[in-house]
């Protein structure tokens, strides 16, 4: 039986869940049922739980302070968070601190609950069978060569006493250097992962060669998911970066042992690429293709679902695509590239939309985007900002007064317009157009024409037909240089330049350009 505890401040709460489910049928018995954190803290002290089921708010600690109290206890149960709170930041924690999952109560009912206790107990099944079986520690001669090869060392061509393979642990995203341990996580491999020191190669602060004796190889992808999500999770807890797993072939002497290493290393960049967090084989990303990945198809499909305001739709073609195998046949320059050529479509999209420092932070942010989780959130940030734009041009139209001087620049984006033209059409004086509209729109009218001419001049300049001079001339500008540097305001690139991206979609010198 499996032990759980339950943590909660409403005693109906714990009742229910003691009552709701057959805990004996499942395999648990209920050893504790707290009110306070600090009271089970204390009591878990002696009699440590494979299971905590607990609350996020209550009055003496709140849960995710007492899952990180937990966590420095070095206890490695199940934790699942039962909450009120439908709160993002909440999840996010809670998952950086390992936690298995993280439920609302609204959302709780026997066979929800029943599920997630099938599944910790699986859970705790596997780490059991995990370590049940003791590693031994590898020939001394072995590891002492193995270690001198990794360290540059002269080492000779002699064959080890038993063939072997390694398992690359490192972590991503540099740390600060004032603030760098640099064996916190050797450190954290050698306590967590219970194996003979003699099987761990420091490679330096952000990485450490796990080395796998014979059949280890095996039993390590078999249970790679539970192996990379615990270590993941203990790297995410206590150094707060996320850590990556790279399996190398099994291999006999020190040149083999460095020609692997080698190619793991190589491989880091993929894995960051594509997620950390799951083991890869490297062997398996020899044959990934230098070649640039098409993407003006799929850049035009994500320009088309934005216009249309099909945001669900752009997120899902985006996910898609970075998730696809395409992406990740190919290496990972081309791959990064096709990515930002998405990235920069998007943003593209939406610039005319945004304040100068919003471009360039989001500009910066494109720049940095190392994988594709953080270029799936660069375009969610993007649409936020079109939805936000979106929602205010609708509160704007709901005005009469706002909607006629709307409707006439949009119906006269071809012509120099005025203020004194719009007055006359809309028959209000030139400082009451002034006045409204600022104050409506919190932009003045000459900017949100511009504003409105610049997404226009945008569409134009992606037909292949058009020139600057021309696309200048339908928009009612009658000096090209104004119109260029109008637009580059606007995109942080020049007409000429947003019209060679539209027709190749390649983002190598464009991501230089805004300053």
């Amino acid at each position: 039986m499996y032990k759980a505890i339950l943590v909660d401040d409403e005693k109906i709460v714990r009742l229910a869940l003691k009552t709701i489910v057959d805990w004996a049928a499942l395999g648990y018995t209920v050893t504790g049922s707290y009110s306070s954190a600090k009271t089970a803290l204390q009591e878990i002290e002696d009699d440590p739980p494979d299971l905590i089921i607990t609350d996020i708010k209550m009055p003496d600690m709140d849960g995710l302070q007492f899952i990180q109290r937990v966590r420095q206890q070095n206890r490695e149960c199940e934790i699942i968070v039962l909450t009120n709170h439908e709160n993002f930041s909440y999840a996010v924690e809670a998952i950086r601190l390992g936690v298995m999952d993280y439920v609302v109560k609204t959302d709780i009912s026997p066979d929800s609950l029943t599920t997630l206790l099938q599944k910790a107990a699986e859970r705790l099944e596997e780490k059991t069978r995990t370590e049940a079986a003791p590693i031994m520690a590898m020939a001394e001669g072995d590891f002492h060569e193995m270690r001198q090869a990794a360290q540059g060392l002269p080492v000779g061509e002699n064959r080890f006493s038993e063939p072997y393979a390694i398992c690359l642990a490192f972590l991503d995203r540099p740390e600060n250097k004032n603030r760098r341990n640099d064996l916190g996580f050797y450190n954290l491999l050698c306590e967590k992962l219970g194996r003979p020191a003699a099987t761990l190669i420091q490679l330096g602060p952000d990485q450490t060669a796990i080395v796998l004796m014979p059949g280890e190889l095996e039993s390590l992808e078999r249970e790679a998911p539970a192996f990379c999500h615990r270590i993941s999770g203990f790297c995410r807890a206590y150094l707060n970066r996320p850590c990556g797993f790279l399996l190398s072939e099994q291999f006999a002497e020190s040149g083999g042992f460095l020609r692997e290493l080698e190619r793991c290393r190589n491989a880091i960049p993929y894995v960051v690429f594509h997620g950390t967090g799951r083991l890869t084989r490297a062997a398996a990303l020899r044959q990934l293709s230098p070649e640039e990945v098409p993407v003006q198809m799929i850049c035009r499909q994500l320009s088309d679902r934005l216009e249309k305001k099909d945001y669900a739709g752009a997120q899902e073609l985006f996910s898609a695509f970075g998730r696809g195998k395409e992406l990740r046949a190919a290496a990972p320059g081309p791959a990064a590239r096709a990515m930002q050529s998405l990235g920069l479509t998007a943003l593209l999209d939406c610039s005319a939309y945004l304040g100068e420092e919003e471009r360039k932070a989001l500009w910066e942010q494109l720049r940095r985007c190392r994988s594709v989780d953080d270029y799936e959130a660069h375009l969610g940030l993007v649409i936020q900002q079109m939805e936000r734009f979106e929602r205010k041009k609708a509160a704007l139209l709901c005005k009469k007064e706002m909607a006629q001087i709307v409707q006439y620049i949009e119906e006269n984006l071809s012509q120099h317009i005025s203020l004194e033209m719009i007055s006359e059409t809309v028959h209000m004086t030139e400082n009451y157009v002034s006045r409204l509209f600022k104050s409506e729109s919190g932009m003045n009218v000459v900017g949100y024409i511009n504003m409105e001419k610049m997404e226009q001049a945008r569409r134009i300049l992606s037909r292949p037909e058009s020139t600057v001079r021309m696309v200048a001339g339908e928009l009612g500008y009658y000096e090209s240089s104004y119109f260029i540097k109008l637009f580059r305001k606007t995109y942080g690139i020049g007409p000429g330049e947003y019209k060679k991206f539209a027709e190749d979609r390649q983002t190598s010198s464009l991501l230089k350009t805004e300053e």
